[in-house]
């Protein structure tokens, strides 16, 4: 009952927030129930008694209320975590997929921590390449980086987002990057940390579908 009780609450925030989007009369992205295959939230199908197959029924429950309430401009973007948390059969990123039908865009979201802990630097072609591949291979929709950042611990940064700019070489169904611009405790993501990673930030903001904007 609870769950029920909290599904409710969900479906009647998406309406209202689906409503105030279509009132914008933009073309609107929608990104519910993210990274289902990581273990922090809610929906996380491994928390609460949860699993894939109730996860993909609460998706398609808000699909149907977003697009009912959202109009024809508003697209719904699924979007799992880079790798599974844990990494097990169970709850690998394909076993969250809801069926190309229910998605209007698919991507991935994924960090470089940097060198903290047991963690290792990591370039964008790294954290992303294979769920990219694994990805595509259950959809060919256009694909989005729907999170992304890096701290600056053990290596350049400036580095690192220029990395971004060349991802499309190797992922080209790569149709947008969304970068997360908040230093918090799990490392400094600002893109204004430094003038070389404004620098290399507006070099990315200037590339556009594998091509330079006028």
């Amino acid at each position: 009952r609870d769950l029920d009780k909290q599904m409710r609450a969900m479906l009647k925030g998406v309406k209202s927030i689906a409503r105030q989007l279509k009132a914008s009369g933009l073309n609107v992205i929608l990104r519910p129930l993210p990274e289902p295959n990581a273990d922090w939230w809610p929906w996380s199908g491994t928390r609460n008694g949860n699993t894939p197959a109730s996860y993909i029924a609460a998706w398609k429950r808000v699909r149907k209320v977003a697009k009912a309430n959202g109009g024809k401009r508003m697209k719904l973007l699924w979007a799992p975590y880079a790798r599974s948390v844990p990494e097990t059969d169970d709850n690998a990123i394909d076993r969250y997929f809801p069926g190309n039908n229910f998605v209007d865009l698919v991507g991935v979201s994924g960090y470089n921590f940097g060198t903290v802990g047991e963690l290792e630097w990591l370039t964008p072609l790294e954290i992303f390449q294979d769920p990219y591949v694994e990805i595509r291979a259950l959809s060919t929709k256009p694909f989005w980086i729907a999170e992304t950042g890096s701290s600056t611990k053990g290596g350049k940064k400036a580095n690192w987002s220029r990395a971004l700019v060349s991802l499309q070489k190797s992922m080209p169904a790569l149709r947008g990057i969304v970068l997360y611009d908040v230093r918090e405790t799990n490392g400094d993501f600002r893109i204004s940390v430094t003038t070389p990673s404004r620098a290399a930030t507006r070099a990315l903001l200037g590339t556009r579908c594998g091509k330079k904007k006028a």
